[in-house]
């Protein structure tokens, strides 16, 4: 277990998520600044692994064309030769 899904990465997920610590919007800023693309390489397809259909169009609908096209041609190829899949 890593700190994002222990004791306090979890306290810390759910402030951000309540708004205690300034709702999704405030997390989506500080992962930008703080991660930049090469983060989303990596928390984007581990997010999506075993997501269902449904949920992956969901969320990869919400995300603008480039990305998309980062995601389906680079960033998930890459993170499912590193790891694998989950089943």
């Amino acid at each position: 277990m890593d700190a994002a899904t222990s004791g306090a990465g979890a306290e810390r997920l759910s402030g951000w998520a309540d708004g205690r610590m300034g709702g999704w919007a405030a997390f989506t800023t500080t992962i930008r600044k703080t991660q930049g693309l090469r983060g989303g390489a990596e928390f984007l397809p581990w997010l999506l692994d075993g997501a269902s259909e449904g949920t992956q169009a969901n969320v990869l609908g919400m995300l603008p064309p480039p990305v998309r096209f980062l995601y389906h041609w680079i960033w998930a190829p890459k993170y499912y030769r590193t790891v694998g899949t989950i089943t």
